[in-house]
């Protein structure tokens, strides 16, 4: 646990899984920490000692995602053991049967932003949608992929959901009725690697492996099961897989890190390139972060370093921020743009400032 300004260290390190730790996330009160481990457990934690409040155990295989619901009451976790479960934060027992139905691992989970719902896809090729207070299927599983879900999210204003598959397709759903939105998937020609939406629902951007970005425009008629994603911009340049993509929290840009070794800024409007780096870098790009005010964006690449550009230039800073000692998994800005924050599999959380280049905090 840090101080997000000073970068402090508030809390020893927190300890009591014995297998690697695969998702953590905050209550909405700021009040607990959850995470889940291969080690088949969700542990909570008070954030304030670091002192272990619960130990949450049913899942039978390693539990790959959890999140909160918006009152901060329940827990919801996701298991390759196939099942989705809900907790109770302060009884520590499953306030709902384990939501059994998927034929194979739960790959994504997402929860609706007033906690009504919850959504998770499967490789099992469907999305379930089930009632989050009775843990009844909402739907009939949402079939319409052929292949294994690789996402699956709510928009921000709780509409729609939005999968991606590796068969090669987006699909709308809408989370009122389960049914599909579009008349037809929103088809690419390789698999789906990164979906995100704008933060004012009207677009998705799709990343995938024949070297493009898509960006489709969502334009609900007064039938929502009508036609209404329709690709509007193909974004063209990258000469190998793009393995991630981003907006801008403005909307206006889109970033995406490519195979190529190249991260590319993008004109949301209008999909030109409103800058490109200057050079190919010697390893490929592996994520990509946008600055709150999309001046930056920060790459990690595969030979565990992390780059900053400067986006009006197309220009990387001549530092590189150099420490990790294994392949760099997460990287993001802070909420006031001043520190770049990055996760590896060295077991190492950093924190950079991202002007000079500086190590702000030890590793922790």
């Amino acid at each position: 646990m840090w101080d997000a300004i000073s970068g402090a260290e508030v809390l020893a390190p927190i300890t009591g899984h014995v297998g690697e730790v695969l998702a953590v996330s905050f209550s909405p009160s700021g009040l607990f920490i959850a995470s889940g481990s291969s080690d088949m457990t969700i542990r909570v934690w008070n954030a304030s000692t670091g002192a272990e409040t619960l130990v949450l155990r049913g899942h039978t295989s390693w539990v790959q995602s959890l999140g909160f619901t918006s009152n901060g009451e329940r827990i919801v976790s996701g298991s390759a053991d196939r099942t989705v479960r809900v907790w109770g934060v302060f009884t520590g027992s499953e306030v709902l049967p384990a939501l059994q139905g998927h034929g194979d691992s739960v790959t994504s989970i997402a929860i609706s932003s007033d906690g009504m719902k919850i959504a998770s896809g499967s490789r099992d090729h469907t999305i379930r949608v089930w009632d989050a207070m009775s843990g009844r299927s909402v739907f009939e599983p949402l079939r319409g992929h052929t292949d294994s879900v690789t996402s699956v999210a709510f928009s921000p204003n709780d509409r729609w959901i939005v999968s991606g598959s590796e068969d090669t397709t987006i699909v709308l759903w809408d989370s009122k009725t389960g049914q599909k939105i579009s008349l037809a998937p929103l088809q690419h020609q390789d698999p789906v690697t990164s979906v995100a939406f704008s933060s004012d629902n009207k677009s998705i951007a799709s990343a995938l492996l024949d070297k493009t970005i898509r960006v489709w425009v969502i334009s609900p008629g007064p039938n929502t099961a009508a036609l209404v994603g329709t690709e509007t911009r193909i974004l063209r340049g990258h000469l190998d897989w793009t393995q991630s993509v981003a907006f801008s929290p403005d909307g206006l840009r889109i970033a995406s890190g490519s195979d190529d070794k190249t991260v590319r800024v993008w004109d949301a409007a209008s999909a030109s390139a409103e800058s490109m780096p200057s050079r190919e870098q010697e390893h490929t790009i592996t994520l990509v972060a946008l600055s709150p005010d999309g001046s930056l964006v920060a790459t990690s690449l595969a030979d565990k370093t992390i780059r900053i550009w400067d986006v009006q230039q197309g220009i990387t800073f001549p530092h590189q921020l150099r420490g990790h000692k294994d392949l760099v998994t997460a990287i993001l800005f802070s909420s006031d743009g001043k520190l770049v924050i990055s996760g590896s599999e060295d077991k190492t959380i950093r924190a950079w400032n991202p002007s000079s280049g500086a190590s702000v905090v030890t590793p922790l």
